[in-house]
Order: C-alpha cells, then sequence, then structure tokens
C-alpha cells in the first residue's frame, strides 16, 4: 500500500505548480518493508525526470516498468490544446498498456498512477482511464483523509502526513516532486521529508 497525493495550483506570477508526494512503505504480503529500488535515491514506486513526475499505487513492478517505457517514449505535450494533451497522454498510457502485456505475457497494470507533466496533472488508471486532475487528487490506502484535508486546505504535505496518521499502511519518508511549468518549460525539484 502507499499513500501518494496531488496539488495543482496557479500562482500569480503565472507558474503551475504540481507537487506530488508519496510515502515510503511496500508490502510484502501483510508485512512492511521500506521501498527500496535498483535506484538508490528513490523506491520505484515512484519516479521522475525534468519534465514529469510520476508516483502510483500498486505492484512496484509496474512503476519500474512504466518509468523504463516514459525513458524509451517521451511525450511531448508543446503546441498541442488541451483536448490534445489528455488524447497524447490517452495514447501513451494505452501504449504502456499493451507493451507492458508483451513484457510480462499479458498481465495487466495493476496500478493506479498520479502523473505530473508539463503543469498538467492526470490519473492513470485500469481499463485505460486517463482523467485529467484540476486541483487535488490522492491514492491508496488513506486517500479519502488526505482528500479530506486537501479539501480544507492542507497541501500535498500536509495531506501525506494526514494519512500516515489516520492508516497503518502509509509511512515516512515523504518524497516531494514539485513540478514547476512556466512559458520557458517545466523542472521538476525533489527532496525527501521526515517528520519524525
Amino acid at each position: 500500500m502507499t499513500i501518494a497525493t496531488l496539488r495543482r495550483t496557479l500562482s500569480d506570477d503565472g507558474k503551475t505548480i504540481v507537487q506530488v508526494v508519496c510515502d515510503s512503505i511496500a508490502l510484502k504480503g501483510n508485512t512492511a518493508h521500506m521501498a527500496q529500488g535498483y535506484n538508490s535515491r528513490m523506491p520505484p514506486k515512484f519516479f521522475y525526470n525534468d519534465d514529469i513526475a510520476v508516483a502510483g499505487s500498486g505492484d512496484l513492478a509496474d512503476g519500474q516498468f512504466f518509468e523504463r517505457y516514459l525513458d524509451q517514449n517521451r511525450i511531448d505535450l508543446s503546441g498541442l490544446d488541451k483536448k490534445q494533451r489528455r488524447w497524447k497522454v490517452q495514447d501513451a498510457w494505452a501504449g504502456f498498456n499493451n507493451w507492458y502485456s508483451e513484457q510480462v505475457k499479458n498481465f495487466q497494470v495493476d496500478t493506479t498512477f498520479l502523473m505530473a507533466i508539463a503543469g498538467e496533472a492526470y490519473l492513470l488508471g485500469g481499463g485505460g482511464l486517463v482523467a485529467e486532475i484540476e486541483s487535488i487528487q490522492a491514492i491508496g490506502a488513506g486517500d479519502e483523509f488526505a482528500i479530506g484535508a486537501m479539501e480544507a486546505g492542507a497541501s500535498a504535505l500536509e495531506a501525506a502526513l494526514i494519512a500516515i496518521k489516520c492508516c497503518a499502511y502509509c509511512e515516512e519518508p515523504l518524497h516531494i516532486m514539485t513540478q514547476t511549468t512556466t512559458e520557458n518549460g517545466s523542472k521538476v525539484d525533489y527532496t525527501v521529508f521526515q517528520a519524525s
């Protein structure tokens, strides 16, 4: 299980800021483990590069495969209107699902993802779901606590901390990916937060 939260805001100076926060828990059966991946600086349940930030709730292998797919199949949203951007993301998500099925012999993706790309935010899920996120979203264990907190004004980080206090299947440290998008492009900053 996990908690992943996302808040998208527009600043007064024209920047779009999308913050994606993900915890560090991984389960094997009913036993919690710290998520350790092939990349020593972060667990494979989330990843980022210069212009994209992704967090997933579900099978860690799905996240590893999704990162690999996006490294090989970059999504370019430049010059597209809002509807075309959503279609481009939907095409990429469908492409990943088909590619993944071939890689693991017809297994289906069993993970829901939050994705920030070029100032846009999307919920990606089973059956080809691609839903645009206007302001807030949370996935995983404790998501209802996190959404309630963000509805009351909490940041993505504060909402994840509340979910951790309310749910046994979420834990620190938290991984924070903040994507800032201007007319000149996007940049993702990464940090780790440990309250206790």
